[in-house]
């Protein structure tokens, strides 16, 4: 039986839950490090997961036409949170009281967001002038 461990990308669905499981590859001709990622649907069997938690998983029986894996524990409770849109759903679970611990990554993804948001402002703003200058 294969184990895998992941984070909960989704907990919507009752009695499922999509665990996002990373692993590291080595290129064959290049030799560099990659990390390839494979979300699976997997059975919560009474146990109450939340976005953001690291669990492991194990195959099992298919359990429906696309589930064929189960939760065995929730490794880690503190959510782990990778991407500025989650925040907002991590607070509207945990409350604001909570702490949620955020990587670097996301920091540094949110201000590479915002930085990308105003450039494109600019340049849409830029176009509509040019196109309001052909159409006088």
């Amino acid at each position: 039986m294969k184990k895998f461990d992941g984070i909960v990308v989704s907990a919507k669905t009752q009695n499922t839950a999509i665990v996002s499981v990373s692993r590291k590859i080595r290129h064959p001709l290049y030799k560099k490090l990659l990390t390839r990622t494979k979300n699976f649907k997997a059975d919560t069997d009474g146990i109450a997961v939340t976005i953001g938690q690291t669990v492991q998983i194990m195959e099992t029986r298919p359990i429906s036409k696309d589930k064929h894996f189960k939760i065995l524990k929730v490794v880690d409770k503190t959510p782990r949170i990778k991407l500025i849109g989650e925040e907002k759903a991590m607070h509207d679970v945990l409350g604001e009281d909570k702490k949620i611990a955020i990587s670097k990554d996301a920091v540094l993804h949110t201000v590479d967001a915002k930085k990308k948001k105003q450039r494109r402002t600019t340049r849409l703003a830029a176009r509509q002038v040019v196109v309001r200058k052909r159409k006088e």
